[in-house]
């Protein structure tokens, strides 16, 4: 797909002392300019992370309101080659006036596709990472594990797939007290089952948070992100290797 990019985002649309509406964007690079390309969502969708597997095969994640109530919902679309269609996600157990979104989408061929997000409850004092699967025919879902009982907020903010046994989910875990610190929650798929696994880590931080995430093959991943140092308004830009 050499000279092709693509880019989604959410497209801010606002009028002066009205409700802030997001409607999704799809950006096609072709080489040459960026080119705006028409979705099925029109209005209030918010578009998170991209994936190629080829040319006419693309997906793309974030959320959209739910249609009754308050609260967002898992959102999915897919790029055929010639236009893009909503596709059909299960949806986790929400609790009342919850919500649920994705964040992340990774793929390593046509039937092995990794979405990433989390579910809420109303205050967002709940999190739990949540992962969805697409076998090239329908998508599947799972809760992934929480990094223990004294965590109760987690959410993954990147995936990455490498083989159907071997798909990577970083993001964070937090207590919801604000005195202790938000850190990394790093989790592996091994063809069977989701763990949580060793993160990285630096003392003295508010805030150690991971959101980027890529392979350079033998093994080795690299992941970016950010810390707040305890006690600091100072965010400071993190990178980490595994190998």
């Amino acid at each position: 797909m050499a000279g092709s990019a693509w880019l989604t985002l959410s497209c801010i649309l606002r009028l002066i002392a009205r409700p802030m509406n997001r409607a999704a964007m799809v950006q096609h690079y072709n080489g040459t300019g960026w080119t705006e390309v028409p979705t099925p969502v029109t209005t209030a969708g918010l578009l998170s992370a991209v994936t190629a597997v080829s040319a006419s095969n693309i997906w793309a994640v974030g959320s959209k309101p739910v249609p009754t109530g308050i609260g967002r919902s898992g959102l999915a679309m897919h790029y055929n080659g010639t236009r893009w269609t909503v596709s059909s996600l299960p949806a986790p157990k929400v609790p009342v006036n919850g919500e649920w979104e994705l964040s992340a989408v990774s793929a390593d061929s046509a039937g092995d596709v990794w979405a990433t997000g989390f579910v809420s409850n109303a205050d967002g004092l709940v999190e739990h990472a949540i992962v969805e699967h697409f076998n090239g025919t329908r998508w599947s879902l799972t809760r992934a594990p929480d990094l223990g009982p004294n965590y109760p907020i987690n959410t993954f903010n990147t995936v990455l797939a490498l083989s159907p046994g071997n798909v990577w989910a970083i993001g964070q875990s937090a207590t919801g007290n604000q005195t202790q610190p938000v850190v990394p929650l790093v989790e592996h798929f091994n063809g069977t089952r989701w763990t949580v696994q060793a993160a990285p880590s630096l003392s003295g931080n508010s805030i150690l948070s991971f959101d980027g995430l890529v392979s350079t093959g033998s093994g080795r991943l690299w992941s970016v992100g950010s810390r707040n140092p305890a006690g600091t308004t100072v965010w400071q830009t993190l990178t980490a290797r595994y190998s």
